[in-house]
């Protein structure tokens, strides 16, 4: 106030009451036990509030494909923990797929942000005789097992070592084309699509009482195999058919070789 009773100011000094929300960081990231197939455990902190407070629900929390960005117009639907880390499920996902997690904060304005991503993979279903770990993003059979119908929801679901008997009639050496090495296989009474394998037919072995006929490619003379005393058979028009790779005898396609065996008692 002057002498006159007039107002003098200062030059202005700005201050905000306003404070950025801290951006969250993950502690870990890794596939549920008993759900390792399709879930990943996140364990996260969540940093500095903001000022004024972003409210609750003010977390997201996802995994996406590995490379992907940040999500940046989430729907947040996490509470800030209690304590001083969270602990969120993140379901639905794909096995044996690479994903990169984030932890998205809300701030005041509803911005936003983003922590670091923390990648991981979901794992193989080891109940369907898959190895636990992918390779190559591919589940893989584990040792003694293989995939003979091609079809993922049941796995490797057969055993590759075996003897001939009343339960397993047909013998054969069956080529693994990812090792370009020979397995024996055997076959119970059926009809099989083996189009997803390249098998050396020559070398299979018939128990007595059975009888095996097969084709190789759709179109093709039907071959059969009946059983002869001693446990080895007659194959008239299958003896070509051998290993895919750079061990086999003949290197073909693996879409080439699309066969259908079927077994049955004749006896």
């Amino acid at each position: 106030k002057d002498w006159d009773g007039t107002a003098v100011c200062s030059e202005p000094a700005q201050v905000s009451t306003y404070q950025r929300v801290s951006a969250p960081a993950i502690v870990s990231a890794e596939p549920k036990p008993g759900a390792e197939t399709d879930t990943l455990v996140v364990t996260w902190v969540p940093g500095d509030d903001s000022v004024p407070p972003a409210g609750d629900p003010a977390f997201y929390v996802a995994c996406v494909p590995g490379g992907s960005p940040c999500p940046s117009s989430p729907t947040f639907d996490v509470d800030r923990p209690l304590g001083v880390e969270g602990i969120t499920d993140v379901a639905g996902l794909t096995e044996a797929t690479l994903y990169d997690c984030y932890v998205v904060a809300k701030d005041w304005d509803g911005t936003a942000v983003c922590s670091e991503p923390a990648s991981t993979i979901t794992l193989c279903d080891v109940s369907l005789n898959y190895e636990a770990i992918p390779v190559n993003g591919k589940c893989v059979c584990k040792p003694g097992f293989i995939d003979l119908n091609g079809d993922p929801s049941d796995g490797c679901e057969y055993e590759q070592t075996c003897t001939i008997g009343d339960g397993n009639p047909v013998f054969y050496q069956d080529c693994n084309y990812l090792s370009s090495t020979w397995q024996p296989f055997c076959l119970t009474e059926g009809t099989y699509d083996v189009s997803t394998k390249v098998a050396d037919m020559s070398s299979m072995q018939v128990a007595d009482g059975y009888r095996v006929s097969f084709k190789y490619n759709p179109d093709s003379q039907t071959c059969v195999a009946y059983s002869l005393p001693g446990g080895t058979s007659s194959i008239p028009c299958f003896t070509d058919v051998t290993c895919y790779g750079p061990e086999g005898s003949s290197v073909r396609d693996i879409n080439d070789a699309v066969i259908q065996v079927t077994v049955i008692k004749y006896a």
